[in-house]
C-alpha cells in the first residue's frame, strides 16, 4: 500500500530531516534564484523527492511539468 502524503513527509523529516510543516507551495510562492532546494511532488508512482543544487530563474515551469507541488531551502 502507497504511503499517504503526511506519513511520506514525516518519513522524509525523520530520514532527511526536512521538516514536515516547513514546505511552500511552488503554485503560491516562487523560489529564492540560486538557492538549493529539496522539492516534493507526486507521479503515477506516489510521491518523490529530489535536490536541485541550483534553483534558476525559469525552473519552476519544469517542475511544475515534472509534477512537483512543494519546496523548502536547503539548509545545510
Amino acid at each position: 500500500m502507497a504511503m499517504n502524503k503526511k506519513e511520506f513527509l514525516i518519513m522524509l523529516e525523520q530520514q532527511e530531516g526536512y521538516a514536515v510543516n516547513d514546505w511552500k507551495s511552488l503554485k503560491y510562492e516562487t523560489p529564492p534564484y540560486g538557492q538549493s532546494l529539496i522539492t516534493l511532488g507526486k507521479d503515477e508512482e506516489g510521491f518523490f523527492y529530489h535536490i536541485n543544487k541550483e534553483f534558476l530563474k525559469g525552473d519552476e515551469e519544469i517542475l511544475i511539468d515534472m509534477g512537483v507541488t512543494d519546496w523548502q531551502k536547503i539548509n545545510k
